[in-house]
């Protein structure tokens, strides 16, 4: 078998993607280099969030379908008694 990438949630894939080009507009050696407005702040600062909240476990961003809840004999309506 060969190697299977993981799933990451599209939220977070997004995260990652803007702090990179955030990285890139900070970090570059050509003439594009500059630094971040207060807008582009924001963004990287709910982007860090994201990926704060998702690496905590605190959030899942849909990655892992809520399990439905265990079924009871409760569920099954009220027992009413067989006449004799």
């Amino acid at each position: 078998m060969g190697y299977r990438e993981p799933f990451v949630p599209p939220r977070v894939r997004a995260a990652i993607e803007t702090l990179e080009h955030f990285r890139y507009i900070e970090d570059s050696c050509d003439i594009h280099k500059r630094s971040l407005s207060k807008p582009e702040e924001s963004v990287r600062s709910s982007a860090l969030q994201v990926l704060r909240l998702y690496l905590t476990g605190e959030m899942d961003y849909g990655d892992v379908p809520p399990a439905p809840p265990a079924k009871t004999d409760e569920d099954d309506g009220p027992r009413v008694p067989a006449p004799v």
